[in-house]
């Protein structure tokens, strides 16, 4: 691990975080943020507008000012969400687009940099340090999301552990229930690398030291999220995406035996002893539905730190706050995977139909026959919760539904143009998965929807090329009130 002073100064002058993020948003996307300054309850009545945007199709970063905690309180902090529900935005923090994300994600996540340490008293997530009984998560207006949720829950937290070996620290977006002012119970799926940690210290009668940390840049969540393989030090990746090291300070509770983010709005630490469960949820989930009643780790909390005017961040569970941010990095390790073995794909897309995560579309240029097949062989092992995918040619988009939708129709011939994969470890709350003991088994099909190469097809349907780009600029012909005034379908 470097320290700071090792690297160029001119890197950490200004550290990314999520002020500067709102700064910068202010400054180029101003219609990007809308501010809540009138009162709003965090049980259930945050949530609830933010879904009536999004039937809207409006996709804001939303600030709530006037806040109220969990004990009917006028709260010190506000609450912002929304940050992750526009692809379009995403791909602005990332100086992409919406096309090219996935390709310049798996570009950056191959360019980590070294988190940098600095002193705890120049952490900006020190300015405010509680142990002990001072701990409080209760005064914060962490919001209750669903109508059946059993209280409070941090969504956009990413829970941290730190492998037995020191082969580095692991993230993953994990929920945790607020069960009282000091204890948190979180759910961690079978097979997901959070959970493989857990079972290795269980197993060895030794407790999980635990921090969960939120509020950041964007970029930081970006990296922070990538499905990285076991033993990658998961706080290296944030700094491809932020231009610069993510700054790390020594946590309250361990020391420099266990490092957290210098810049966050919040860190809370904890400890998860061996064996104490409690109930936790129903919750809703990002499927859509909640997700069932179970028993979970505890979470013993030790210590609270964060800035003096400390922004609570929250993701909408179940909508596309949520569903867009975890979707373009799945994208990614789907392009990673076939393109060891298709030269030619083009574009791959998991859209929000399937939560960001259960479909997946993917368009080759396709040389011969058999690469359609390939190309699903390579994606449908990519990750526990993919379980459909489609392969087209690269005339359909498959940014649009509905074309290939179109492809699935006309140019697939079933069984034949199917794989099938039975009885294979699958997301525990997907819905239709079969619960063992240990982990939640599936069925995973893909579809090859790819025209043939060694016979003729039917052409599609088109338009010159000139005629195509000169019509897209609807302006010439139709004033923007009007075309405002149309309806969406």
């Amino acid at each position: 691990m470097k320290v700071e002073q090792d690297l160029p100064r001119q890197r950490i002058e200004t550290p990314q975080n999520l002020r500067t993020f709102l700064e910068a948003l202010k400054k180029e996307r101003p219609d990007d943020l809308l501010v809540i300054d009138k009162p709003i309850s965090p049980i259930h009545e945050m949530n609830a507008l933010l879904v009536e945007l999004e039937n809207r199709q409006r996709y804001p970063v939303v600030l709530y000012t006037n806040t109220v905690n969990h004990y009917g309180q006028k709260s010190a902090f506000p609450v912002l969400a929304n940050v992750f529900a526009s692809r379009a935005r995403n791909s602005w923090v990332m100086g992409s687009t919406s096309e090219r994300i996935p390709f310049d994600y798996y570009k950056r996540l191959q360019h980590p940099v070294d988190p940098v340490v600095i002193p705890s008293e120049a952490a900006p997530v020190h300015e405010v340090i509680e142990q002990g009984d001072q701990v409080d998560l209760l005064k914060f207006p962490i919001p209750v999301h669903h109508e059946w949720d059993p209280g409070p829950y941090i969504t956009a937290g990413f829970v941290t552990m730190k492998w037995s070996d020191n082969r580095g620290y692991n993230d993953g977006l994990h929920r945790c229930f607020i069960r009282d002012k000091n204890t948190m119970l979180s759910f961690f799926s079978p097979a997901k690398h959070d959970w493989y940690i857990l079972e290795e210290n269980s197993r060895a009668n030794r407790p999980t030291p635990v921090v969960v940390w939120l509020g950041h840049h964007p970029g930081a969540y970006f990296g922070a999220q990538a499905k990285a393989p076991i033993g990658v030090n998961e706080y290296a990746l944030p700094g491809g995406f932020l231009g610069q090291p993510m700054r790390l300070t020594p946590s309250v509770t361990w020391g420099e035996e266990f490092l957290v983010p210098a810049d966050a709005e919040i860190v809370i630490e904890g400890v998860i002893y061996p064996g104490e469960q409690g109930v936790e949820a129903p919750f809703g989930e990002y499927t859509r539905y909640y997700g069932e009643q179970r028993y979970n780790p505890v979470i013993h909390v030790t210590a609270v730190t964060h800035r003096r005017d400390a922004i609570w961040q929250d993701i909408n569970v179940s909508h596309a706050d949520n569903h867009v941010l975890g979707g373009f990095a799945l994208e990614a390790k789907v392009f990673e995977a076939v393109h060891q073995y298709v030269h030619g794909v083009k574009a791959v897309h998991l859209p929000l139909s399937g939560c960001c995560r259960f479909l997946c579309y993917i368009s080759i240029h396709k040389q011969t026959e058999g690469e359609g097949k390939l190309a699903l062989a390579a994606a449908l092992p990519v990750d526990s919760r993919i379980k459909y995918v489609i392969v087209v040619d690269d005339d359909v988009d498959v940014f649009n539904e509905a074309e290939v939708l179109w492809a699935f129709a006309t140019r697939t011939k079933l069984p034949e143009d199917s794989i099938t994969i039975t009885d294979i470890i699958g997301e525990g709350l997907d819905p239709m998965a079969i619960d063992t003991e240990k982990s939640s088994l599936i069925n995973k099909v893909g579809y090859d929807a790819t025209k043939p190469v060694e016979t003729g097809f039917a052409e599609k349907v088109g338009w010159p090329q000139e005629i195509v780009e000169k019509v897209k600029q609807l302006e010439n012909y139709v004033d923007r009130a009007t075309l405002g005034r149309l309806p969406q379908d």
